[in-house]
């Protein structure tokens, strides 16, 4: 996924259910950064509560460099035991049309 990410011409699209700021973590919001800063476009789609526990300070770096990242959440306010069948597991990559990762 990383050497995808470094071949990127145009576009970036990431959505995870889990991010961690841990070495893999890392090397992820450095390479996002990177394309960021070479004029590709990068989106970031993480669910709030897989990575509830994503420092403030990871995302806002990822903001300050232009990458779009944006939490999903199913509702606002309190969440019931039905709204948890509604989290996104699914973590997908594509970049720039031609190449993507499911899982």
């Amino acid at each position: 996924m990383l050497a995808a990410i470094a071949k990127a011409k145009s576009y970036i699209l990431l959505q995870s259910y889990i991010i961690h700021d841990d070495d893999i973590g890392t090397q992820f919001q450095r390479a996002l950064i990177e394309k960021s800063q070479q004029g590709v476009k990068v989106h970031l789609l993480y669910d709030g509560i897989g990575a509830h526990d994503l420092p403030r300070q990871y995302r806002e770096i990822l903001e300050e460099s232009g990458v779009a990242i944006s939490s999903f959440r199913s509702s606002k306010g309190f969440i019931t035991r039905f709204q948890l069948n509604f989290r996104n597991h699914r973590k997908i990559l594509i970049v720039d049309g031609k190449t993507a990762f499911v899982g």
